[in-house]
């Protein structure tokens, strides 16, 4: 995983990213698992990606745009959701939310819906034959 992160972060510091991200359940089509779980295809999230969060994976870039409507990098830095949260050069801003992915998990996943919850697509995710896989939480972010 430190070189898909490493790979993330080169690109992030050269080309502004609305999206990018590192995880372990993404699909292969190119949809987050919060996309794949909503119904919305991997179209429609890049095509919203300035305005809105298509997930919220372990280490996550996003648009300048999203985290000036969660109410900026400081912020974000004091939700105590990340521990790296980081404006880059190109605008994006990159957030990681612990050092380890196998951590990221129970309490952390609920921390972080809990300050990216304006941003994110609405609706239930849907279990996946019955069963709630991958790095989300089950429930509405809009509560």
């Amino acid at each position: 995983m430190d070189t898909a992160v490493e790979l993330l972060r080169c690109f992030a510091l050269k080309i502004p990213v609305t999206f990018g991200c590192v995880t372990d359940d993404g699909g292969h089509g190119g949809e987050t698992m919060l996309e794949d779980r909503l119904g919305i295809s991997p179209l429609k999230g890049i095509q919203q990606s300035e305005n809105v969060l298509r997930g919220y994976p372990w280490v996550t870039v996003c648009s300048a745009r999203i985290v000036d409507r969660l109410g900026g990098v400081a912020r974000l830095r004091e939700s105590g959701a990340f521990t790296e949260v980081e404006e880059l050069p190109t605008g994006s801003v990159w957030l990681r939310t612990m050092n380890c992915l196998a951590d990221y998990t129970g309490d952390a996943l609920r921390s972080v819906i809990r300050v990216v919850a304006p941003v994110l697509p609405q609706g239930r995710p849907r279990p996946y034959a019955g069963r709630e896989i991958g790095r989300l939480v089950y429930e509405d972010p809009a509560g």
